[in-house]
């Protein structure tokens, strides 16, 4: 109720003021109110030493309990708590602004997402970079550049001195894993695929090499439908053969004379040291189909086709050299450039293998981080819409919603007719969004949208000539 005053009238005793009896009956209810507020109707609870207002506040130096009726600590929210607790919270807390444990000593800011830890650790929640002035691992006190070395049970030593990893053997022994500037090296046989090497190096099971195989000496057959038995190019060093002189295989005259030349010494078993091959006279052939013949050089024509060919004959070559290789009109087939570049379906490589078109494959292996997980062709409704056609489209749409995920790549092939700019937006008709995005706002060709993790969960693509062209691009899984 409202508080109830007595009235005293405009002049002593006119009369017009309460009576000792209204005015007795509006002090009691003005009192009850109060004793009712503050304590059990009877008896004042809330009050007279509980809290106390001061300049600074108000406080108390008893218990206050929210949600409970029987705070059993100086501040306690929600159900029961802890013995010994000063202050209990039964739920989630949230704090906006640094909280500090202890004198100071522990901070944990949640604008910076920072933790300090006195003044020798700092925990950096963004970087996830922890600092600290010194560790201690099994007893060892790491400190900056002071650390030499490094232990790892006792099989595995770092050496930041000499920069080496020494990596002994089970029980003890002699250094196995030795690292230098040179590299990695070890004095012990080493097998792969087996636990019993018997060589320097013991290889059990079948090798790939991609590069280039050194060795003083091959022992062992050469089997199998490797052309190292028919063909070795280049081959130096002595050649051991047990077998008969057929297991070498067949060499060109040319091919058999620099083999040859390197030999010396006397016996029917050596060549001279630089024996004279003649070319045999083939004289004029006759009519018919030549076979086992060495043509010489086609050269090209002022006019017509190499040679002076004609037809479609088949050409078999060992290596053919050009700045440029064309395939196909145009070389709209297969081009090469003098960088190394090679298009298939385009004239204008630009990485080392272009593809214009579909491509079809059974088997991919490789890194496909960067591969396109939405591409659509925009067309356009006159000044209105965006037409979209592509992945997740059944039939031409115009301006749908888009749903794309953070972490993938997306593709918008602007053949819209070069009046229609297309954005991607912070918000409808607001500024343009470049994080991730490469040729943003063109009005014809290619638009890459890279999502990054920290992307709005929401935002717009928009005709930057025409608004009405547009809508909400819906960046998932929704973030907070």
């Amino acid at each position: 109720m409202a508080k109830l005053g007595i009235s005293t009238g405009t002049t002593p005793n006119d009369g017009l003021g309460d009576n000792l009896l209204a005015g007795a009956v509006k002090i009691n209810s003005n009192f009850s109110e109060i004793y009712t507020q503050f304590g059990d109707g009877t008896n004042l609870t809330s009050i007279g030493g509980t809290w106390t207002s001061t300049s600074a506040g108000i406080h108390t130096l008893k218990n206050v309990g929210i949600g409970t009726t029987n705070p059993r600590f100086l501040l306690e929210v929600g159900a029961v708590g802890a013995s010994g607790t000063t202050l209990f919270v039964n739920g989630d807390a949230r704090i906006t602004g640094i909280v500090t444990i202890g004198p100071a000593s522990i901070t944990l800011d949640g604008t910076t997402n920072i933790i300090n830890v006195g003044t020798g650790i700092t925990i950096n929640g963004s970087t996830g970079i922890i600092s600290a002035t010194s560790i201690v691992l099994g007893g060892t006190t790491l400190t900056g550049a002071a650390v030499t070395s490094i232990t790892a049970g006792s099989g595995i030593s770092v050496d930041q001195s000499t920069g080496n990893v020494t990596i002994t053997a089970t029980g003890g022994g002699s250094s196995q894993w030795v690292t230098t500037a040179a590299g990695i090296h070890t004095l012990s046989n080493v097998g792969i695929g087996t636990t019993n090497p018997t060589s320097a190096l013991t290889v059990t099971g079948d090798g790939t090499f991609t590069g280039v195989v050194t060795a003083t000496t091959f022992v062992g057959a050469l089997t199998g439908t490797a052309t190292s038995t028919t063909n070795i190019p280049n081959l130096t060093g002595d050649i051991i053969s047990n077998g008969t002189s057929a297991s070498l295989g067949s060499f060109t005259s040319t091919a058999l004379r620099i083999a040859l030349t390197s030999s010396t010494g006397t016996g029917d078993a050596v060549f001279a040291t630089s024996p004279t091959f003649a070319t045999p006279a083939l004289g004029t052939p006759a009519s018919g189909t030549l076979t086992n013949c060495t043509f010489p050089t086609l050269n090209q024509n002022t006019t017509g086709t190499a040679g002076g060919l004609t037809g479609t004959p088949d050409i078999t070559v060992g290596v053919a050299t050009a700045s440029t290789l064309n395939v196909g009109t145009g070389g709209t087939v297969i081009t090469t450039t003098t960088a190394g570049l090679v298009g298939i379906g385009t004239t204008n490589p630009t990485e080392k293998l272009t593809v214009v078109g579909v491509t079809s494959s059974t088997l991919f292996y490789g890194d496909a981080s960067y591969t396109t997980s939405g591409r659509w062709i925009l067309g356009a409704d006159g000044t209105s819409n965006y037409t979209f056609v592509g992945i997740g489209f059944t039939q031409t749409t115009n301006d749908p919603v888009l749903y794309l995920a953070r972490g993938r790549v997306y593709e918008f092939v602007n053949n819209s007719g070069g009046s229609h700019p297309f954005q991607i937006r912070v918000s409808d008709g607001g500024a343009a969004y470049s994080d991730g995005v490469t040729n943003n706002s063109a009005a014809s060709g290619v638009i890459r949208f890279e999502v990054p993790f920290n992307a709005p969960n929401t935002l717009y693509y928009q005709c930057t000539s025409h608004s009405g062209m547009g809508n909400t691009i819906s960046v998932y899984p929704t973030t907070i």
